[in-house]
Formats: C-alpha cells, sequence, structure tokens
C-alpha cells in the first residue's frame, strides 16, 4: 500500500493511493471525515522479476493480483483543517456483501507549513565538508527513480512533502522528490524563480568548451547527453529565450552547431551538437548567475609506430569496496581483497604500455579502510582522468536461482561510456568464457560520473562455488584484468578510427 508516510500538501494537490489485492474488489479511497474521497480503478496482470537485468516475465494464467489506485484532490476553497492538524487516510473495501475500512497506520495528510517559504536553495554540503557529488538529486516520485541532477545552489519551487522527500516543482508539469535535508526553505519574499536568457556563447577552455548562458537567478537544469549524433540538450525550467546571438569562440572547435528552442512557456532549451561521435565528457553547474556546461576534448590519441593506443591516456582504476567486505564466497573469500588483486593487475597491465592510471586505493591502503563512493569519483574528477574503471565481482539477492542466474556483466550509466562498456564485456567473455549477463545502466555511483567514460564491471560471481575458486588464482585473475585491458584498448583504437578527419588538429588535447 502506498503512501508509506504522512503527506504535508497545498489546497488542490493530489495524493496517488495504490494497494494490491484479489481481483474484483471494489474500493474507495477516503480522507479525514469525507474531508476528499475518490473511487479506486483495477488494473488486472500481474508480473515476476528475475535477476537477469530485471528481465520481466508476463504470466498467461489469470492473474492472482490486482493493482488498484486512486486520486484524492484536497479541496481548494472548502474549509480545510489547519496547519498541524493532519487527517488519517482510509482505504473503504468491498467484496460481496462484506465492507472493511483500513485506516493506514503513521500516514496522515495535512497542510504544508504556511511559513515555509515556496522557494527553497538547494544543497547537499551545507557544512562544506566536501564530500558529497555537489549536486541534489531528483527523483521521479516519492518511491521513483533518479531523473536528474541538480546543482548545489540551484533554486527551486517545492511543493509537497512526505517522509525525508520534498517535490521540487520545475514547471506547470514537471515535478522531481528531493531529500529533505538537502533542501533549505528561503524567505516568503523570496522572488519568483524566472529569468531572460539575454546570450549564449561557446568559449574554449583548452581541455574543454564552456557553453555560458547567463541567468538572472540559479534556475533548475536538466543536462541529457545524446548520441548519433553527439550533443547534449540543456533545459532551464523557468527560462524564456532573449538572445538574438549565438555566439562561437572560433572557427574549429568542438562544437558543430549550436540551436535553442522554447517548447514551453516556462521551459528553454538549448543543444549543442559537436563535430566529433564519441563524446568524452562533461560537466556542468553555476558560475553565479552563469550557468556552464563544460564539453571535454577527445584526448590525444595515437597507434601504430607511436606504440601503444594506451600511451599517455589517463585511467582511473577503482578495486570496489573496502573497508566494506563486499560479498563473501562460499569458503569465506571476501570481494574487495579479490577486486583489489585485479585492480593491481589491470594498474600493471595498463602502465606497461605507457598509460597514467591512477588507484582509488592500493596494496598500501590498511584493509580496514578505504575511500567512500563520492571520494572515488571526486578523485577522477579531480584528476580529470580519460576514463574510469570500477573493479567488482557478483553475488546474488536471496531467492534468486543461483544456477541460472551468473556470469559476467559491465555497467555504464550515461550515453558516452556505452561503447566503453560494450568493448569491455566483448573481451571479458572472450576471455573468461563465462555466461553473458550483458550490458546494462546501472544506478551505480562509480558509472554515473560525467566527466569521463565510467563503466563498473562484474567479471565472475563470488558466491559461485567454482567461480570462487577461479578468482583465488593468480591466472584467472591475470586473464581477468588482460581483458579489462584490451576491452579499453579495443574502445580507444574505434574511438580513433572515428574520429580522423572530424576535427582539426588543433582542437584535440
Amino acid at each position: 500500500v502506498t503512501p508509506h508516510d504522512s503527506l504535508e500538501l497545498d489546497p488542490g494537490d493530489v495524493v496517488e493511493v495504490r494497494f494490491r489485492g484479489v481481483p474484483g474488489l471494489r474500493a474507495r479511497a477516503i480522507l479525514g471525515r469525507q474531508l476528499a474521497a475518490a473511487d479506486f480503478t483495477e488494473t488486472s496482470g500481474d508480473f515476476t522479476e528475475t535477476a537477469d537485468f530485471m528481465e520481466t516475465a508476463v504470466s498467461d494464467s489469470a492473474p492472482a493480483w490486482a493493482w488498484y489506485r486512486a486520486e484524492l484532490r484536497l479541496p481548494r476553497t472548502r474549509p480545510l483543517p489547519a496547519f498541524g492538524a493532519p487527517q488519517p487516510l482510509a482505504i473503504e473495501v468491498a467484496r460481496g456483501g462484506e465492507v472493511l475500512l483500513y485506516t493506514l497506520p503513521q500516514v496522515a495528510v495535512g497542510l504544508r507549513d504556511p511559513a515555509a517559504g515556496p522557494i527553497a536553495l538547494l544543497d547537499d554540503d551545507p557544512a562544506r565538508r566536501g564530500d558529497t557529488d555537489g549536486s541534489v538529486v531528483g527523483r521521479t516520485a516519492p518511491d521513483g527513480v533518479y531523473f536528474l541532477f541538480l546543482p548545489n545552489g540551484t533554486r527551486a519551487a517545492t511543493g509537497r512533502r512526505t517522509g525525508d522527500l520534498v517535490e521540487l516543482r520545475l514547471d506547470d508539469d514537471l515535478s522531481v522528490w528531493a531529500a529533505r535535508a538537502d533542501v533549505h526553505p528561503l524567505p516568503a519574499s523570496t522572488p519568483k524563480l524566472e529569468s531572460r536568457v539575454p546570450a549564449v556563447r561557446a568559449l574554449d577552455l583548452g581541455r574543454w568548451t564552456r557553453i555560458l548562458i547567463p541567468l538572472e537567478t540559479r534556475l533548475p537544469v536538466q543536462v541529457r547527453q545524446r548520441t548519433d549524433p553527439a550533443r547534449y540538450e540543456i533545459t532551464v525550467f523557468g527560462a524564456r529565450a532573449a538572445a538574438e546571438f549565438l555566439r562561437y569562440d572560433r572557427v574549429g572547435g568542438i562544437v558543430r552547431e549550436l540551436r535553442w528552442n522554447q517548447p514551453a512557456n516556462d521551459r528553454f532549451v538549448l543543444e549543442v551538437e559537436l563535430t566529433h561521435g564519441q563524446p568524452w565528457g562533461f560537466r556542468y553547474g553555476y558560475d553565479g548567475n552563469d550557468l556552464y556546461l563544460d564539453v571535454r576534448h577527445p584526448p590525444r590519441l595515437r597507434k601504430g609506430l607511436f606504440g601503444s593506443i594506451l600511451r599517455g591516456v589517463k585511467i582511473v582504476v577503482d578495486p570496489g569496496h573496502s573497508p566494506d567486505p563486499g560479498a563473501v564466497g562460499p569458503t569465506g573469500l571476501a570481494e574487495k581483497d579479490v577486486n583489489l588483486a585485479v585492480g593491481l593487475e589491470l594498474a600493471h597491465e595498463l602502465r606497461e604500455r605507457g598509460a597514467d592510471v591512477v588507484l582509488t586505493r592500493d596494496a598500501a591502503t590498511p584493509p580496514d579502510s578505504g575511500p567512500g563512493l563520492n571520494d572515488r569519483t571526486n578523485l577522477a574528477a579531480s584528476e580529470e582522468a580519460d576514463l574510469l574503471v570500477s573493479v567488482h565481482h557478483n553475488a546474488l539477492p536471496d531467492g534468486v536461482n543461483p544456477f541460472e542466474s551468473h556470469g559476467t556483466s559491465t555497467f555504464h550509466y550515461h550515453p558516452q561510456s556505452l561503447p566503453l562498456a560494450r568493448a569491455i564485456q566483448r573481451e571479458l567473455l572472450r576471455e573468461l568464457g563465462l555466461r553473458d549477463l550483458g550490458v546494462a545502466i546501472g544506478n551505480l555511483a562509480l558509472a554515473r560520473p560525467t566527466a569521463m567514460p565510467a563503466v563498473l564491471v562484474e567479471s565472475a560471481f563470488m558466491m559461485i562455488p567454482e567461480q570462487e575458486e577461479m578468482l583465488r588464482t593468480e591466472q584467472f585473475r591475470r586473464r581477468e584484468a588482460r581483458a579489462i585491458r584490451r576491452g579499453l584498448e579495443r574502445f580507444l583504437e574505434k574511438s580513433l578510427d572515428e574520429s580522423l578527419g572530424e576535427m582539426p588538429e588543433e582542437s584535440r588535447d
């Protein structure tokens, strides 16, 4: 049953109530003493999920369960309970001649604090400890997935609240939910969030090209990376186009074209198309009230007479976990130890061929310590690494058949990392011969960095006895490292082949 937590709303807001039950029920959602009521609609169907990247299997037989959904709208004009007097939420269910009333425990609906301003400052590191990623996550729903990342310092209109989450109203048609601890209310006198976009400019910063969008305040923004052709789509919520000119810094840069669009009154979209096929990274944020998107230039790649294509490429190798052990095999082998052994072997393989390797932890790291997830990604960003590979070995949750769901998988998050994930996956399968669990988008901290292509590799399963036994051997770990190295080489070679002729030499790093 949802919702799980109490809600704070404004007049006219909607509460979605859902539950699962047997088919054929008649049900109503009731708020307080008939303050609001709505009938449930039934959606039949049942499904099961497996561990192989959440593959959905639909049953052909009659469903044993049905989903029920209702929308309760808080009145706008009728007398409402005062702030601090939340109302209970209940579900009335009728089947046959029997009627049951079920009050949701620990769930109540009340008005939002009128003293709280409608505008908030977003910041996930108000103490300035520097141990966060510097952005606030926006989820699709209170129980939803990551949708966008808002830079610290962004201002956003707030709405409903539930549990430890706050709704951020980006515009009339789109909302996301953020952690309450990252949302800091501003005074009620804070001006409305809106801005003109008077100009757009592309500036050459050496290793990066900066797209600069001056604004009057720090509005919510979403950056989407696209491929074929390679481009970025910047959406600024609350902004209106007023630019007569979009200026390129110089001819021959990595920006092929700038295009703007105004799909809604309060939504400005800028599209940045690149001259090369493989994106190499991006970062965005605010400098004062100026929104910027930095687009990374391709690294200088050479092969053939110049030696290995890895020469001069900076690669961060992350042996996953520690101090936590990660997965533990049947005989007690800890994943963190295997990850470190493979990571060190991979670093050796890469350095032998001229790569500049940075390890997030190494043999000198005490076994009961290790960097946090944000420390690892922040290290990769500060080093301006060209590539990031996080080494892991998998496990299975309870209730999953271990004889069917095991093998090799590689995860990425942004489109720029998909070719790298595929190249590494192919080489691991060729070398290790384990079952192919495929390449997948994974909402994982070490796959999410934007400043470089980044992947997380799950080469084998710790909890499969035969695979744990192989992971104990130096020979298998060396083969695994060689396969990852070859995957990196294949990716770089393909990127170089595709980029030749796409951009002038002076625009390369």
